[in-house]
């Protein structure tokens, strides 16, 4: 997000005589998010971006408005959109949201190690690709699945949201046909968890979605990716590149199931109009997990929680971490 579109809003700035600002959470792919209450104090999240003639704002209000009618359980309630006058006079576009919990991401980074322990990472990819595909049925690819677009609940941490459709794009035009790829597709996405085919500026489409999620899923199991300290597009690129073979592969998937290995076949298999296998994806992790005996779905910090007497209390208030690493 470019500082020219960073919506400003001092705390208890009134926005149309409904919400009160509470405090800035943070920022998204291409909006600012605050913590707001209403009339009668209830706690909302609103997100904010200077009007332009391609508001990333809009697809995001479209998809949370599909997703409401399908009754989905993995978006966000939206309760309010429109326009108001930032403080120095320009139009602002904004929606209201329910507030998101802690995203993955920041729970990663809460522990010592920076990873989970392996039935809670096998637990969340499960989830996490339940998420991707309950997207794709509403006809949107992410374009940028990390942890850190992926929040749990502020009652239910076992209930999970994915949330900044900042980037995303619909998979089919206005005639219902899939979109054709064109010749030369600008980069989108965080570079950390991009897809190789952004890389090389190539259209990407619904398997994508998935390879930046198992690329998360391996952060997340072993604490990190062996191209974490490179930002180059084309040097990052080029590594994950390198990752489909022998050597590489190895620093890739060094301390995962095996069966990360074979869902990153998979996806570099599938094809650009072809709906991915979600359910082949699903049985892979299973797998990984059958090894482990009686194997339960598992959230560290519940667990973290209990030991230590908190109950129910939130790890942290913010629903994105501000070290994860920005999108393009």
């Amino acid at each position: 997000m470019t500082a020219a579109n960073l919506v400003k809003f001092d705390e208890l700035h009134r926005i149309n005589d409904k919400w009160t600002v509470v405090r800035m959470l943070g920022c998204g792919s291409f909006g600012v998010v605050y913590k707001v209450c209403d009339n009668e104090g209830f706690l909302y999240a609103l997100k904010t971006e200077k009007y332009t003639p391609k508001n990333a704002l809009k697809v995001e209000v479209q998809v949370l408005q599909t997703a409401e009618k399908q009754k989905l359980k993995h978006f966000l309630k939206l309760f309010d959109t429109g326009t108001c006058k930032s403080p120095d006079g320009e139009q602002v576009l904004y929606m209201v949201m329910d507030l998101a919990g802690s995203s993955l991401d920041a729970l990663r980074r809460l522990r010592k190690d920076r990873r989970f322990t392996l039935p809670c990472a096998l637990t969340l990819g499960i989830h996490f690709i339940d998420v991707i595909e309950e997207l794709h049925s509403l006809g949107y690819q992410h374009r940028d699945i990390k942890a850190a677009n992926l929040a749990v609940g502020t009652v239910d941490r076992t209930q999970f949201y994915i949330i900044d459709f900042g980037l995303s794009r619909s998979i089919f035009d206005e005639f219902g046909a899939m979109r054709r790829p064109r010749k030369v597709a600008p980069f989108r996405g965080t570079v950390r968890y991009a897809p190789l085919a952004c890389h090389i500026l190539r259209e990407t489409c619904r398997k994508d979605d998935l390879e930046s999620w198992l690329y998360s899923q391996i952060e997340y199991t072993r604490g990190s990716l062996p191209w974490r300290d490179l930002n180059n597009i084309i040097d990052v690129g080029l590594y994950k590149e390198r990752c489909r073979h022998d050597i590489g592969l190895g620093e890739l998937m060094g301390g995962c199931p095996r069966e990360y290995i074979y869902i990153l076949r998979y996806l570099d298999s599938v094809t650009f109009y072809e709906k991915p296998d979600y359910d082949k994806c699903r049985r892979y992790l299973k797998d990984a997990a059958s090894v482990l005996g009686d194997f339960k779905p598992t959230y560290d910090w519940i667990n973290e929680d209990l030991r230590a007497g908190n109950g129910n209390a939130d790890v942290t208030v913010e629903a994105k971490s501000e070290l994860a690493p920005k999108p393009i």
